[in-house]
């Protein structure tokens, strides 16, 4: 058997083991998983050699076994799981369309959850491309945008709100303005003010919205401006005012609302 073709084996077979065992030990009681902190070990030791097995393979059986690799590291070891990411992301460089996209979401959703911060820098790094297989729906990447944004704003509350516009606005720049993840996080970030203060949280959400409108007006918009737009609308309609959101108020005389058969 060919040496690189063999090496694939023993990676996938360790990987597919590990996996197996995470499985079996998941549904296992908690004092069994008290009783188990040597087998973590061995799992480690394990899931190292497999990386380590990573280096001989081309890259093609790389990008499959680092994302499993990175994923289950991630379970056990943060630092590992955020240095395997990492790594996996950088690896996507070395192909092009749809496994490049596909390998990029699979870091980014390990960072999105290990390393918000570092999710957002990686961000500017990918592309927004738009193949005809995501005519219907949003790119890849403002479904990251999305994740990271809100994740960024469950940690750090309303806060969080100034720093993501900014990154919405530059985003806005490379691409597409993320008006969805935007009213996504802005919702995400004022839940917990909700109960006690709340018509703070809902002059915080209305300020955000009006701030994205005015931008969504004062642009040229295509489809997926639109599509963006839409999703924000819906997902901030139940904090403001009635009134606010009819057609005449929110688009005034001079402006179309979301062409509705293109966001069908």
């Amino acid at each position: 058997m060919p040496r690189p073709l063999c090496t694939v084996l023993v990676s996938f077979v360790l990987v597919t083991n590990l996996l197996e065992a995470q499985e079996s030990k998941s549904q296992s009681s908690e004092t069994e998983a008290h009783s188990n902190v040597g087998d973590d070990a061995q799992v480690m030791s394990l899931l190292q050699q497999s990386h380590d097995i990573n280096q001989q393979l081309p890259v093609r059986a790389r990008f499959f076994l680092l994302t499993q690799q990175a994923q289950l590291a991630s379970q056990m070891r943060v630092d590992l799981g955020r240095a395997w990411a990492n790594e996996l992301f950088a690896l996507s460089f070395q192909t092009k369309g749809d496994r490049r996209s596909t390998t990029q979401l699979s870091a980014m959703g390990i960072l999105a959850r290990l390393d918000p911060d570092r999710a957002l820098v990686l961000l500017h790094s990918m592309s927004m491309e738009e193949p005809e297989t995501y005519r219907t729906t949003s790119p890849p990447k403002m479904q990251l945008v999305q994740r990271v944004f809100e994740v960024l704003a469950a940690r750090d509350g309303i806060s969080a709100i100034p720093s993501l516009e900014q990154e919405a606005a530059l985003l806005g720049t490379e691409g597409h303005y993320p008006y969805g993840a935007l009213g996504f996080a802005v919702v995400r970030a004022v839940s917990k003010e909700w109960p006690n203060d709340r018509p703070h949280a809902l002059e915080g959400v209305q300020s955000v919205f009006e701030r994205a409108f005015a931008r969504y007006s004062q642009s040229g918009h295509g489809y997926f401006d639109d599509w963006e737009f839409g999703n924000m609308l819906q997902v901030v309609a139940g904090y403001l005012p009635g009134e606010s959101m009819q057609p005449g108020h929110v688009f005034g005389p001079s402006h179309e609302a979301p062409n509705a058969e293109r966001l069908a």
